[in-house]
């Protein structure tokens, strides 16, 4: 089995055959793919013999020889065997007895072990949209890859809301380059946009294994067949000047350790009366504030006084310095849209907060020495979290997208 294929499993324990099968079709249509066990003791030595297969474990409740909770407590003796995720659905959820008997052996609020009705099929089926991209594969190109395709079915940081459609439509023959590509989610868009063109679409991104993983993704679809990913660093692109005809670069200024010299190169590979195109935020993470939360403000104020290596919060004031300093005319050749993402809502927030597990998750050794010590970040993210999870809370990032004709 590859690394890609082993965690896609779901492992379903449940007496009724009727329910294995229901729930069979729920976890396919969701991407997974599903063992049915109808014993909770051969579901147990499956899992023992294969405990790397499985990304997620559910179980009924009344079940015999055992119930849906000795069978966590018999996983749970094992630290889960590594199983990242852990779920009873139950007739019984919701009942404050069964809910108390869960909570004295488990804690629902981290998640350990997570509950749903068997009539919330809504709730399961978002739980399993929102850990779809989150497989503890232990690779760092694999763990990016999936935190950039889920980041971008979020609202707010879906590529389709960034441009105006006369941006992304583009003429044969022309040579389209997308900077800092990630998983490759606005190449697709853009080559699913210009189908019946002739156009040839060029994906760079600096880590190996999430560019492999880019090209690998559209491996044998005929829609993307114009499209080449590439494992290469900005400050050095693998193109002759004067190459592309339109630059698109994406959440990646801000994460630029030396951004002057990889604007000098975009200006060098770019056509003259070529297009570049900049959509970046000012205020990411330090926006979170709360009149109702003050302790998080000395946190807050900490993170921009010190800040975070090759990380800029307010990228969009200093770009025009960069766009100027490489030969952008900005007086006369530039314009802006401001698109701020606005978090108001209990939707919003909850989208925000999940979006930073990962992000909290794969920083934490650049996070940890900013506020002194993994226990301060410990106290810094339930802040947030608390914050994020307060219908009070109101708060915005400054999202802008800047065009930029080369003169």
């Amino acid at each position: 089995m590859n690394t890609l294929d082993r965690n896609k499993f779901v492992l379903h324990v449940d007496d009724e055959v009727l329910i294995l099968k229901t729930y069979r079709e729920i976890f396919e249509n969701s991407g997974f793919q599903v063992d049915s066990f109808v014993d909770p003791v051969g579901a147990l030595d499956a899992i023992k013999d294969s405990p790397e297969k499985y990304s997620l474990v559910v179980s009924d409740y009344n079940m015999a020889p055992m119930n849906g909770i000795d069978f966590f407590k018999e996983l749970k003796a094992h630290n889960y065997f590594g199983i990242k995720y852990r779920a009873i659905i139950s007739g019984e959820v919701g009942a404050g007895y069964f809910n108390s008997l869960c909570r004295k052996y488990f804690d629902l609020s981290s998640e350990e072990l997570i509950l749903f009705s068997k009539t919330d099929i809504r709730g399961l089926t978002s739980f399993l949209e929102r850990i779809s991209y989150q497989y503890p594969i232990g690779n760092e190109g694999l763990k990016e890859f999936y935190r950039l395709e889920k980041q971008a079915l979020m609202k707010g940081y879906r590529p389709e809301e960034d441009f105006i459609l006369e941006d992304c439509l583009f003429e044969d023959g022309q040579n389209i380059l997308d900077a800092g590509c990630g998983s490759g989610v606005v190449c697709r868009m853009l080559a699913l946009l210009n189908a019946k063109k002739s156009i040839n679409i060029h994906g760079i991104e600096i880590s190996k294994g999430t560019a492999e993983l880019a090209q690998k993704r559209i491996e044998g679809i005929e829609a993307f067949s114009n499209i080449e990913f590439q494992n290469a660093n900005l400050e050095e692109i693998p193109h002759p000047d004067s190459f592309f005809d339109v630059i698109i670069c994406r959440y990646v200024y801000e994460h630029m350790a030396r951004p002057q010299k990889i604007t000098d190169e975009l200006f060098r590979v770019l056509k003259p009366g070529g297009i570049l195109i900049v959509v970046d935020t000012n205020g990411l993470l330090i926006n979170i504030r709360s009149a109702y939360y003050p302790e998080l403000d000395n946190y807050q104020y900490k993170l921009q006084e010190r800040g975070i290596p090759n990380f800029d919060f307010f990228i969009n004031d200093n770009l025009p310095a960069y766009l100027n300093e490489a030969g952008f005319e900005v007086d006369n050749c530039m314009s802006f849209r401001d698109l701020p993402i606005l978090f108001n809502d209990d939707e919003s927030r909850l989208i925000e907060k999940t979006r930073l597990r990962e992000v909290f998750e794969n920083a934490q050794g650049v996070l940890a020495p900013v506020f002194g010590g993994d226990k301060e970040l410990g106290q810094y993210v339930d802040l947030v979290n608390s914050v994020l999870d307060d219908s009070r809370t109101k708060f915005k990032y400054d999202k802008r997208v800047w065009k930029i004709r080369k003169s």
